[in-house]
């Protein structure tokens, strides 16, 4: 997939898409590689070009829960575009992953000189993190009953 085509990215114009283009980076994980660690402060966001990649966090039994599975034309580590944090869950790739990645520091440089971008950018992101949020109450429901 090209950068224009993930959903975080929709709606700049061609020069905004052209600004943002400059600052990603690619990178591939091998499968059962971690991606980004629980605890780790990143500022990356992951736009998944090919593969699978799932979000764990540990369970106090020692094992891991899955919460959420990413596959290409999904993005995670948005929450790093809201500020400097540690990350939350561990991601490991399922299989081999291809993926741009969007530097929040890099970004955030943009944005003091085209504000714009900056919104469009939150208001997409906005709508995604609704649509996980509403996910991960349904799976808490079921796993409270």
């Amino acid at each position: 997939m090209a950068l224009e085509e993930f959903p975080l990215i929709a709606g700049l114009t061609p020069e905004e898409l052209s600004l943002v283009r400059r600052t990603v980076t690619f990178s591939t994980y091998a499968g059962g590689e971690a991606i980004v660690c629980a605890g780790a402060e990143d500022r990356r966001v992951f736009l998944l070009q090919r593969g699978e990649a799932s979000a764990v966090i540990p369970l106090r039994n020692g094992r891991e829960k899955r919460l959420a599975t990413f596959s290409s034309g999904m993005s995670f580590g948005e929450m790093a575009l809201l500020g400097p944090q540690q990350r939350s869950a561990t991601v490991y790739a399922d299989r081999d992953v291809e993926s741009l990645i969007l530097d929040a520091d890099i970004l955030s440089e943009i944005w003091t000189e085209r504000p714009r971008i900056r919104a469009v950018i939150m208001e997409n992101q906005a709508a995604d993190l609704g649509q996980k949020l509403r996910r991960t109450n349904q799976m808490v429901s079921t796993l409270a009953r």
